[in-house]
């Protein structure tokens, strides 16, 4: 990790704003960019972290929880349910990656997780949404889930190859075929 700390969201919102999921999009392939991390998996979150000094994520149990960032911290301190498997602690820190774009809105603007308010989407959605792109992005994600078709063994065989859950990987691949 770099000595440095810079607030990736921060960084973005200079010269980006966010008016649409595909600006939060931006915003994942933004941090891969900006962080030298290639698109092809298992996507290097430790790359990502350091290039902008965010500290190791803390591991504690949190009940009915998967993840969070502690409010008003700079560096961004990330809290991450320790009961759960590699995969889906994977999948929070990107989530909360992503969560860290909402907290640097201009207003101090803090959406509700659970209402239809953000582009008619629960904020919740559009994280995971990026998050997913964020750990199979769809540059490298989109050409492998083309050649082995919609089925449970491609999910399977994406799953591996990314790193991520089968839930992930299925919801993904199901959304490749969406659009």
């Amino acid at each position: 990790m770099t000595s440095d700390y810079e607030n990736p969201a921060k960084l973005y919102l200079e010269n980006h704003s966010i008016k649409s999921l595909a600006d939060v999009i931006a915003y994942t392939n933004f941090l891969l960019v900006e962080s030298g991390t290639s698109s092809e998996p298992p996507i290097n979150f430790q790359a990502i972290l350091g290039r902008f000094g965010i500290p190791e994520p803390k591991y504690v149990n949190l009940p009915q929880q998967q993840g969070m960032l502690l409010p008003n911290c700079e560096p961004l301190q990330m809290i991450i349910h320790a009961g759960d498997s590699f995969t889906r602690r994977k999948f929070s820190i990107a989530h909360e990656l992503i969560e860290a774009i909402f907290l640097e809105l201009p207003g101090n603007i803090r959406f509700d997780g659970k209402k239809e308010n953000i582009f008619g989407v629960a904020k919740e959605r559009i994280c995971n949404e990026a998050a997913a792109n964020l750990l199979m992005p769809r540059e490298s994600f989109h050409p492998r889930a083309m050649r082995g078709g919609l089925s449970f063994h491609t999910a399977e065989m994406l799953a591996d190859v990314y790193e991520v859950s089968l839930m992930a990987s299925l919801c993904r691949l199901v959304d490749m075929y969406q659009k």
